[in-house]
């Protein structure tokens, strides 16, 4: 959830970054990792509510979570990390916007079939 990424409270965003990255590990040893290889299952990491982060901010928003980001480039070939939004831009005021756009929301999707497609 970005809006708790882009809390000052950079405590709780190192705890986050803790369990994602323990969450990985687990899923890791879970599915047969060893250091020899990386695994080649699809992970995609996907931070919601991109809506409440400024546009230019989007792309480094994997800079908050050094560790989960750490482990999954050490132990996964096909990691990917995808900002959506379900609602679209908010409006100045931060109220949701009159009309809803939602923006990536079915891209992750895409990109997990399409990778496990041409594993087939």
């Amino acid at each position: 959830d970005c809006s708790v990424l882009m809390n000052p409270n950079t405590e709780r965003v190192t705890e986050i970054d803790n369990e994602f990255s323990q969450l990985l590990q687990h899923l890791a040893i879970d599915k047969g990792y060893d250091a020899t290889r990386k695994l080649r299952c699809p992970v995609a990491a996907l931070f919601l509510k991109s809506d409440v982060v400024p546009p230019e901010e989007r792309d480094s928003l994997h800079l908050k979570m050094p560790r989960t980001f750490g482990v999954a480039a050490q132990e996964y070939s096909n990691f990917k990390h995808f900002v959506v939004s379900a609602v679209g831009a908010t409006q100045a005021d931060g109220r949701p916007p009159e009309t809803i756009k939602p923006s990536n929301v079915a891209i992750p999707l895409v990109w997990t079939l399409t990778l496990l497609a041409s594993k087939g």
